[in-house]
């Protein structure tokens, strides 16, 4: 069995980390970017409003599927100690 180490010390998520960081800003950029850009074109804060509902409605299914996935592919493949408990 292998030794395991912290997560800073470990070289692939730490690789995992730097690449996701800077992607993660560039969405909240995106996140804020596009209503103000449509309001700026359009003038209309409702327009804005459907825009910034419809990009925040995207992000929440786009983390819930993957989550419920991993989720259940973790409960089937590990032992019962690391299994997570409902209460």
């Amino acid at each position: 069995m292998t030794a395991r180490l912290p997560l800073a010390q470990n070289r692939h998520f730490r690789r995992f980390w730097l690449g996701q960081a800077p992607s993660n800003l560039g969405d909240a950029f995106g996140f804020v970017a596009m209503p103000l850009l449509v309001f700026e074109t359009t003038h209309s804060v409702v327009q804005m409003g459907y825009v910034t509902a419809i990009t925040g409605a995207g992000q929440v299914l786009a983390a819930t599927f993957p989550g419920v996935v991993v989720a259940s592919r973790l409960q089937a493949h590990s032992p019962p100690l690391v299994r997570p408990t409902a209460n």
